[in-house]
């Protein structure tokens, strides 16, 4: 049997999302709005992971343009924020039982307001940008025509570990794993801890590029990955809520009200610490990523099905703040 190599397998799994990101864009259009930002922003998020992925595999710089999908992910990235934050904002100061912290709420949500008039600007430049065209049609010619490295003629299982694992060594050594217990957003230790969900959704991102190639090993820790980005996201969200209510000089009690409700979203984060730290754990985590010397079934066309994936975030960003 013939092994695959990388040069077969990323022009499959760099289509479906070029072509994504591009009737994404097309159905934003002019109007940018909440869940067709989200879907903008998730899209062009996806494509920069596999560019920056194979880049060592890819012999032409200008086949791999990051720079504009990273610039209109960071731009729209700000405007979904504002949205969700508004929304989170409006739903507290309507529920709210005390007039003090109703008129917090209305303030931080006056300020919010002020700031997406700026940031829908920003945005629609971001997408608008010559070089954000000029990228997507450089990428398409490439498609067509895509030259690689010498890696990409070895077989790809010799190939693919050495590409996925130092992603994983920066995770497994980060500091996040320092916090314990179930910190609050505004503790010491929190900006770690948001790194590292941001670490974590990157190597998701990663290991959805050849989900299928890993095994169903791989499909769980995905799983997993959602879950941890999930609740620490909403965990994040919530402390933006709480920078914006101290803006807002919010009473005591509204404060209080955020940072029980970070405390709940948090609540599994001492048993993932845990797994993440144990040695046994993360001698398996490595395995799955070496796995790739018994490649499963068609990888490109496991890319094109997870390109079209929803994004399991949206759900949980709908009903929290930005993060």
């Amino acid at each position: 049997m013939v092994e695959s190599t990388l040069a077969g397998i990323i022009p499959g799994v760099v289509r479906p999302r070029l072509d994504l990101l591009g009737e994404r864009l097309a159905a934003m259009g002019e109007d940018p709005r909440v869940e067709a930002t989200h879907q903008v922003r998730v899209a062009a998020r996806r494509l920069a992971a596999v560019l920056r992925t194979f880049a060592a595999v890819v012999g032409e710089p200008p086949a791999c343009p990051i720079a504009p999908f990273r610039r209109i992910e960071r731009r729209l990235g700000a405007l979904r924020d504002l949205d969700i934050l508004e929304q989170v904002l409006a739903r507290d100061a309507g529920a709210a039982d005390d007039g003090e912290s109703r008129a917090a709420l209305h303030r931080a949500l006056e300020m919010v307001e002020q700031g997406r008039g700026r940031a829908t600007r920003r945005a629609l430049r971001a997408v608008g940008r010559p070089g954000l065209r000029r990228a997507q049609q450089g990428l398409a010619a490439w498609l067509e025509a895509p030259r690689f490295s010498m890696l990409g003629s070895l077989p790809a299982a010799a190939v693919v570990p050495d590409l996925y694992l130092p992603a994983l060594g920066e995770i497994l050594v980060h500091p996040g794993w320092e916090v314990s217990g179930t910190p609050q957003p505004d503790a010491a230790g929190a900006e770690a801890l948001h790194a590292l969900r941001r670490r974590l959704k990157g190597l998701r991102y990663r290991i959805e590029c050849l989900a299928e190639w890993f095994g169903a090993p791989a499909e769980r820790w995905l799983d997993e990955l959602h879950r941890m980005q999930d609740a620490l996201g909403a965990w994040h969200d919530e402390g933006v809520v709480l920078e914006w209510l101290l803006r807002a000089d919010a009473p005591p009690v509204a404060l209080d009200r955020v940072r029980a409700r970070a405390g709940l979203v948090l609540d599994p984060w001492e048993g993932w610490r845990q797994r993440y730290l144990d040695p046994d754990e993360r001698r398996r985590m490595r395995s799955i990523l070496q796995g790739a010397a018994r490649p499963r079934g068609d990888p490109a066309g496991a890319a094109a099905k997870e390109a079209s994936r929803p994004p399991a975030r949206a759900a949980a960003r709908e009903r929290a703040a930005p993060g």
